[in-house]
């Protein structure tokens, strides 16, 4: 561990940028379609005054 990140911090301080990529793009719950989803699951939830129901795993 402790090499790896000497290896990362040297990259880092020598190529002044962090030596990779950070993207939520590839991340499934950024996507359009399960944004779409939750945009309609709020408008929904605000039509309706927001009933909430509880699941109980002890079953």
């Amino acid at each position: 561990m402790t090499t790896a990140f000497c290896v990362f911090a040297k990259t880092a301080v020598r190529q002044r940028r962090i030596p990779f990529e950070i993207s939520a793009e590839s991340d499934p719950f950024y996507s359009a379609a399960n944004m779409a989803k939750l945009r309609k699951s709020i408008a929904q939830m605000e039509e309706t005054v927001g009933i909430v129901h509880t699941v109980n795993l002890d079953d």
